[in-house]
């Protein structure tokens, strides 16, 4: 991991990774320029080791002209020789495809600091590229295009970290565990080791990455593009408005004003906090209820006995047409009310640091419509397997969940007008 890496090298204030200015700040105006003052840096690579030539080299430089100046180029360069010495190793590409020549490396000190501090940068950046010909040609379409753009605004922004990669990836590595995990649950020899106790926990847990709603995530992921074949392309770019019915920015916003250090005021990333629980709910519950009622029809007699694939096109269409009847109260209530008044609210949150009381309370109505419109909802009792199915039906009972209900921000987080534009 990054945290093991040795970087003491990397931390000294003299060090360059210190003391060179961010990307583009070279010349701000909080770098004065120096013209009276030069640094020298001198690398001699893959000398034969000969100790008469590194003495004769010595002596050279004491017989110079003008040495005895201490303030000279010669005597800098005499005192840097002389304090010369092992250090580390250098490595040579050899004619044979992988293959190097190890060769002892000597500096002095002030060379010496800078190598080492080369070879962590080397070892840090290794973490993430391993081919530098792949980081050449793709840096720019990869950092701006995909990580920039998703993860921070510039490298060294405190959102653009390796952890939230090293997040992702960990997440790729729970959906292939939730496969080894499902497989197992239904083996012959292991099935009662894996619905039991941790690894049932796990494997649920896994699969919830899977088949949950997570707007927050979704909002993200959808802005990676393709590479390698893994990613969304224009093609695919609009699949999260086309669920959540907010665009992939709002999604975004949504993510920024949850949690800790979003600079709102004290009761506005509850809030928001509460409606990404409220959404990946109402998702949840709408996914399960089609879900039933699409595996009916495809179980269903029709469907069956139909002997052509236009006969069976039908039937399904039929079947979603009745569906859409079914939930039609709730979308409408997601829709044209709920979705409009979270906009609203992230934009006078973006914009005056508040919310107008108005607002509020057209979420706060939209919010109990919805709960009230899904515990009633006919979708419920469609299906067999819904209908008497105790775990979904008290998750409907107790919609949202966990016992959740929306906070209302007090004081000057809720005001009674919009502020002026300006």
């Amino acid at each position: 991991m990054v945290a093991d890496l040795v970087t003491k090298n990397l931390k000294r204030k003299a060090s360059r990774w210190q003391t060179r200015p961010p990307l583009g700040g070279e010349d701000s105006k909080d770098v004065e320029v120096d013209g009276t003052r030069y640094s020298v840096l001198l690398f001699i690579r893959d000398m034969v080791v000969d100790p008469q030539s590194w003495a004769q080299f010595i002596e050279g430089l004491q017989n110079a002209p003008g040495v005895i100046d201490e303030t000279s180029v010669l005597a800098a360069m005499l005192e840097a020789a002389q304090n010369t010495q092992l250090v580390q190793h250098d490595y040579i590409n050899l004619d044979e495809p992988n293959k190097r020549r190890r060769i002892d490396l000597y500096a002095n000190p002030e060379a010496t600091e800078q190598i080492n501090e080369y070879d962590e940068l080397i070892n840090l950046a290794r973490t993430v590229w391993t081919n530098p010909d792949n980081l050449a040609s793709n840096l720019s379409k990869v950092m701006t295009d995909i990580y920039q753009t998703n993860l921070g605004q510039q490298p060294g922004d405190p959102n653009y970290t390796l952890e939230k990669i090293f997040s992702m990836a960990r997440s790729w590595a729970e959906v292939r565990y939730r496969f080894c995990n499902h497989a197992l649950r239904d083996d012959p020899y292991q099935h009662a080791a894996y619905n039991t106790g941790r690894p049932l926990a796990k494997g649920n847990a896994a699969n919830s990455i899977v088949h949950e709603s997570n707007v927050l995530l979704d909002a993200v992921v959808t802005q990676f593009l393709p590479i390698g074949g893994l990613g969304y392309g224009p093609a695919d770019r609009d699949i999260f408005h086309e669920l959540y019915l907010l665009t992939a920015e709002q999604g975004k916003q949504l993510a920024r004003y949850t949690g800790s250090g979003t600079g709102l005021r004290i009761g506005l990333p509850q809030v928001f906090d509460y409606c990404v629980f409220f959404i990946n709910a109402y998702m949840n519950w709408r996914v399960k209820v089609l879900e039933s009622a699409r595996k009916m029809a495809l179980s269903s007699q029709a469907h069956r006995n139909a002997h052509t694939q236009a006969e069976k096109i039908r039937i399904m269409e039929e079947a979603h047409r009745a569906s859409g009847t079914r939930i039609q109260a709730v979308d409408n209530s997601y829709t044209l009310e709920f979705v409009p008044a979270l906009v609203e609210l992230l934009d006078e949150a973006r914009t005056q640091n508040s919310f107008v009381r108005a607002t509020f309370i057209r979420l706060e109505n939209s919010v109990n419509q919805m709960t009230r419109l899904i515990k009633i909802c006919p979708a419920n009792t469609a299906t067999n397997d819904l209908r008497h199915n105790a775990y979904f039906n008290r998750s409907v009972n107790g919609f949202p969940g966990q016992g959740r209900t929306l906070p209302r921000p007090t004081g000057t987080s809720m005001v009674a007008h919009r502020a002026a534009e300006n």
